[in-house]
């Protein structure tokens, strides 16, 4: 008689895979930055606590050029509320430049119409 076991293969949410941003649609009055990107200048705010950067869907569908997705693995959240993880379209990377400097720089792409975030990683 064959073997009639399943073997399911699921997605695991390890702390030490999750990434965190702080706030995108925060009140607060935090830096921002206008960087090229695309073919488009995009203006990001800038949290240094961030371990990703993001862009919102809406922005995404405005570049000149899009660049091609990737899926994105790791679960992203905003800070302080690990319950519920944002809605990721996926991921790209792109050169991004500000005044003499040209960086390639990963991103996400978040559903909706909430900001652009540049984290620290990107420096």
């Amino acid at each position: 008689k064959p073997d009639e076991s399943v073997n399911n293969i699921g997605f695991e949410d390890r702390k030490e895979d999750r990434e965190y941003i702080f706030s995108i649609d925060s009140q607060i009055k935090q830096p921002e930055i206008l960087l090229e990107i695309a073919g488009s200048s995009v203006l990001f705010k800038i949290d240094t606590g961030a371990s990703v950067n993001v862009i919102d869907s809406k922005t995404f569908n405005g570049l000149e050029v899009k660049p091609r997705l990737q899926a994105f693995d790791r679960m992203t959240y905003p800070y302080g509320n690990d319950s519920k993880p944002l809605e990721i379209i996926g991921c790209f990377k792109d050169k991004i430049s500000y005044q003499d400097k040209i960086l390639l720089t990963e991103f996400i792409i978040v559903k909706g119409n909430c900001g652009n975030l540049l984290g620290l990683n990107v420096y």
